[in-house]
């Protein structure tokens, strides 16, 4: 019992009396590497791939964006081939529907994304992706609780249709202003958050149903 009584507080005090250092890491400078940001929906309104550039770990600095790019997309069920022009020098390439109701492609195309960089070419294949109507939008009044102020909670409803493996990006907007901070993108998979949820054909879960309400913080957190 007595070894068992010293293991404890030996155990405790080093808990108690840990302390935290600081270190400096001097990283490695590696050549830039092309990003490309590409993503392309069927709606029939302007579309942008941005090509920028990596930066170092610890480069705070905005990306700089790659000019003089040749940037295409091709569907390749029927054939179209879509030209994506620069606009300005932060490296956004654009592609304008030439009439109201013009767009890339319906769900289930496949495409090819083709950037040729100098003497660099890179290419990505995908296929339009489908995706469940939305049946409606409910809010709740939340009582306060704690710190956390009484408030209305938004919550979306819909069913994943049935059939593994689509995957969603569930956008929002309050006010007319995209939710768009990193806590803020609520993505899913089927209806859960990931492949191993089992979440298929069925009412998207409500931690995703949920996150369409923006949580902000005031200067005293």
């Amino acid at each position: 019992m007595k070894f068992y009584s010293i293991s404890i507080s030996i155990i405790f005090l080093s808990v108690l009396f840990s302390c935290e250092t600081i270190i400096n890491p001097k990283l490695e400078n590696a050549e830039p590497v092309l990003v490309v940001d590409a993503w392309i929906t069927s709606s029939p309104a302007k579309q942008t791939i941005k090509l920028t550039q990596t930066k170092p770990y610890f480069d705070n600095t905005a990306l700089t964006g790659v000019t003089g790019a040749t940037v295409s997309v091709k569907n390749e069920t029927d054939g179209r081939m879509f030209v994506f022009n620069q606009n300005g020098a932060e490296g956004k390439y654009e592609w304008l529907p030439a009439t109201a109701t013009d767009s890339i492609g319906k769900t289930g195309d496949n495409f090819t994304l083709t950037v040729i960089n100098g003497t660099e070419q890179y290419s990505s294949a995908t296929q339009l992706g489908r995706v469940p109507a939305l049946d409606s939008i409910t809010f709740t009044y939340q009582k306060p609780s704690g710190i956390i102020p009484e408030h209305y909670l938004g919550e979306f409803w819909a069913n994943d249709p049935d059939g593994k493996g689509d995957t969603y990006w569930i956008k929002a907007w309050k006010n007319d202003t995209l939710l768009l901070k990193p806590s803020e993108i609520n993505i899913a998979f089927d209806a859960g958050f990931s492949e191993g949820g089992a979440f298929d054909g069925t009412t998207f879960i409500a931690p995703i149903r949920q996150a369409i309400s923006p949580f902000e913080f005031d200067d005293n957190n």
